[in-house]
């Protein structure tokens, strides 16, 4: 606003020209001179803040300070720079007067200004009848010229620090309150803080605190100004005072306090700032000692900042600052809204990547409303992040949601791909195509084998086979799971053949939700009813019996490869990958991936969802978060994937991935209690005979399936029962720890009791190699004596590696520890009394 005195008012002006004849240019000018030009002199006062003069319009005045300051700025990128305050005796608006360019900056008054305004007209002709002046002038355009300059490379040094601060605060996006009456206080929170100059926002990690922060400031009267977040930490007092109030001329010239000049300085975990800056942040505040400040300052934090200042653990003068404060409730406490809030995430989320937003299944709902998000928000939009990158299609299903990040031990861990002769294995599909191939023509080899036995009864053909797939095959999968994980179901010749129906071009469902319900006890019940029909058949001496089953294992893959998408049966169904799985649990190979390359790099997921010419993982995984052997069929598809060669083939100590589990899996440990139970259980039976159980039932066999059945159950509830009275907090994992301790013990026992089919004398299976077609001659591949010398080593070892890993589990108690033992000691005492008594 603008307030011109009228003519009548000489007086003052008089008084004014007076005021500033000695001052300034005036000095110069002789008396009887500025008497003539008196009459051309006009006096103007402006209250603060009003524009003077303005950037881009023609000057036609020269304007001399009475009394007051102005300001001098002119445009940038990051609104107006300053170029210069100027007071009393000081003139402006000649560089334009003089050389007719349009005015370079705008002039505002700060406060109230008395100016004295000499128009372009006379001026001119003050300087026709006083030509020193001209060269006053000139000094005058050169000191300000250089001044601004000075200004300009000031203003640029800046801008490039506020860039750099402005791009690490940005990303946030607003905060939605919602309309739930949990979130009433924040919205009421939003309207209160934009006319506050100091605000606390409290509450757990991760509910987007500083979302909320920049909410207030875009709904406060300076939302055209910056907005900037300082993540505070506990360094060095004078580092972070440098950092927030910045030195002068040193690396940090700028400060943040500086750089929010008159916007929003958002302070994060201020708790963890020394307290002598706690108290110099709130002497600046209050006492105003370092202008120009910022608007409003937010403070953001996870602590109780009330009690940490009784405590003398935060500073009560800034504490004392704050006019407004708010707490967000977590997520726990909004369960209601959580499906509005992951759908109204879900449609930022399609927006910002461009894409459809999915829907999301009913079962992958249920999945994230089960969930305990511990970051809140952060993780729950994290997720969801991922899912819709991952979801092939126009639906969220629970495949494509992985939580946390998988924490992956180096310790004791050397990764086979550091050289060169695994990496070109695996990085090339050649090798492990030749193995498939290898494997399908072994597996049809057997087959042909099986069926000249059958159509031939008595030929060595079926004699062979049988001894080849029961005293051979079977023993040798259980040690490769030891050795080599899952390997054998990457180039699985099941696998292979009924992946031709995959093929066909149907659309195929994903896993059903009691697949995924019921995990690894599906795969265990398949293990039982095999286990079954072995005793009931006498499989092991029975070629129709082992060609019937091995036909139903490929019809079942083949019938859920036509059905369902990817390796569907592999993951959820297959007793033979889940008991293979157990025992690769405990072994000394694992296939993991980097979560630090993978946090940094991965931006595609191309490991779980595939590239071009490289399919993703066939069990629906998810390198980044693989923290376990039971799935993963190490086919490699990751390595081949992954641009980012993130992932690792370790050979580590075995055993030790049981100890660093973080999640309970108690299908796994259920499965390794039966494995652990059943080889005695069957050697028994085979001593005394199927029929020792006798009673009339309905169903062949049912009998010895239901004893079988109530002896596992009976020892997951003994195992249930001990995890539970063991005080520990969590029991489903201490029966994890527990139930996988056996691992050792269970491959052990398992190896033992197919060692009784090894083509040999004595009471085993005595399948006899004929080989030379010599009617009524046996060729013993080994001696009976051997072969308990073996079996006993290796239940030794197999206790030795369970007491080993209850010895280490430091997380369970004592006493299950020791019941554990116990249970093991008197299953090893009976294997060896079945062994040797008849």
């Amino acid at each position: 606003m603008i307030a011109a005195f009228p003519r009548g008012g000489r007086g003052r002006l008089k008084l004014a020209i007076e005021t500033i004849r000695d001052m300034g240019i005036f000095s110069m000018l002789p008396d009887e001179l500025l008497a003539d030009f008196e009459s051309g002199f006009e006096e103007q006062t402006y209250h603060d803040g009003s524009e003077i003069l303005r950037h881009g319009d023609v000057g036609k005045s020269l304007f001399f300070i009475a009394s007051g300051r102005v300001k001098v700025e002119m445009p940038g990128d990051f609104g107006p720079v300053t170029l210069a305050h100027l007071g009393r005796g000081e003139t402006f608006g000649e560089i334009s007067l003089l050389t007719g360019n349009p005015i370079t900056a705008t002039v505002r008054a700060e406060g109230e200004v008395m100016l004295v305004q000499l128009p372009k007209k006379t001026l001119l002709e003050i300087l026709e009848r006083y030509p020193p002046l001209s060269r006053h002038f000139i000094e005058i355009l050169s000191q300000r010229l250089a001044s601004t300059d000075i200004s300009v490379r000031h203003s640029e040094e800046k801008k490039a620090v506020l860039s750099r601060f402005l791009e690490e605060s940005s990303g946030m996006d607003e905060f939605d309150p919602g309309k739930s009456r949990v979130m009433e206080a924040a919205a009421d929170f939003i309207k209160k803080a934009s006319a506050h100059k100091c605000c606390l926002i409290t509450g757990e990690r991760g509910l987007g605190k500083a979302a909320l922060a920049r909410t207030v400031h875009r709904n406060s009267p300076h939302s055209q100004k910056h907005f900037l977040v300082f993540t505070a930490s506990g360094d060095d007092p004078d580092r972070i005072g440098n950092i927030l109030f910045g030195d002068g001329d040193g690396k940090n010239r700028f400060g943040y306090l500086d750089l929010a000049e008159n916007g929003t300085l958002v302070v994060k975990h201020p708790e963890r700032l020394p307290l002598s800056i706690q108290d110099e942040l709130a002497k600046r505040f209050k006492n105003g000692q370092s202008p120009p400040l910022p608007a409003s300052l937010i403070l953001v934090s996870g602590k109780d900042l009330d009690e940490m200042a009784k405590a003398g653990e935060f500073s009560g003068d800034l504490l004392e600052l704050v006019e407004v404060s708010v707490e967000v409730p977590s997520l726990s406490k909004r369960g209601r809204e959580l499906p509005d809030i992951i759908n109204s995430s879900l449609d930022k989320l399609s927006k910002k990547h461009n894409v459809p937003r999915p829907e999301i299944s009913r079962d992958a709902l249920n999945v994230l409303l089960s969930h305990k998000y511990v970051d809140n928000l952060r993780e729950l939009n994290t997720v969801l992040e991922r899912a819709l990158i991952l979801c092939d299609g126009d639906v969220i299903e629970p495949e494509c949601l992985f939580f946390g990040m998988t924490p992956v031990s180096r310790k004791g861990r050397l990764n086979l791909l550091s050289f060169d002769m695994f990496r070109v294995f695996w990085e090339k599909p050649a090798g492990i195509n030749i193995l498939r191939s290898l494997t399908v023509v072994f597996f049809l080899g057997l087959l042909a084998l099986l069926l000249t036995g059958i159509a031939m009864p008595g030929s060595p053909a079926g004699r062979f086979s049988l001894g080849m797939i029961w005293g051979v095959w079977w023993p040798a999968l259980i040690i490769a799971a030891f050795l080599l994980a899952r390997f054998w179901c990457g180039i699985c010749p099941i696998n292979t053949m009924g992946g031709l129906f995959r093929k066909i071009g149907v659309r195929r469902r994903n896993p059903s939700d009691w697949m995924r319900k019921f995990d690894m006890y599906i795969p265990l019940g398949g293990y039982l009813v095999i286990v079954w029909a072995e005793e009931l058949t006498g499989m092991q001496n029975s070629i129709t019996g082992t060609f019937i089953l091995l036909l139903s294992i490929l019809a079942g893959y083949s019938i859920f490869a036509l059905l369902y998408s990817r390796n569907t049966w592999c993951r959820y169904v297959c007793p033979l990958g889940g008991m293979l799985g157990v025992f690769a649990s405990g072994g000394i190979l694992e296939m993991r991936a980097n979560p630090e390359v993978c946090a940094k790099n991965c931006r595609g997921h191309e490991c779980f969802k595939g590239r071009a010419g490289v399919a993703g993982c066939p069990v629906f995984h998810h390198a980044m978060f693989l923290e376990d052997n039971f799935t993963c069929q190490v086919c490699g598809a990751c390595i081949r994937s992954c641009g980012n060669n993130s992932v690792q083939l370790n050979l580590r100590p075995p055993g030790e991935e049981i100890f660093e589990y973080r999640s309970p899996m108690t299908g796994a440990a259920a499965f390794s209690i039966a494995l652990a139970l059943v080889p005695p259980l069957l050697i028994l039976l085979e001593k005394l005979g199927i029929g020792a159980f006798s009673f009339p039932t309905p169903v062949p066999g049912f009998n010895f399936i239901l004893v079988t059945v109530a002896v596992v159950a009976a020892g997951i509830g003994i195992f249930r029962l001990m995890s539970r009275l063991s005080g520990d907090e969590e029991s489903s994992l201490t029966f994890t720890r527990l139930g996988l301790s056996l691992i050792p013990f269970a491959l052990a026992s398992n190896l033992a009791f197919h060692m009784l089919h090894i083509p040999a004398g004595g009471w085993s299976v005595n399948v006899d190699l004929n080989l030379l077609g010599a009617v009524g001659k046996t060729i013993p591949l080994v001696s009976l004596n051997f072969v308990f010398i073996i079996q006993a080593a290796l239940l030794a070892l197999g206790v030795l590696g369970t007491v080993y890993i209850l010895l280490r589990d430091r997380r369970t108690a004592v006493i299950p520890r020791i019941c554990t033992f116990l249970v093991m000691a008197a299953l090893t005492a009976g294997m060896f009394f079945l062994l040797t008594a008849f």
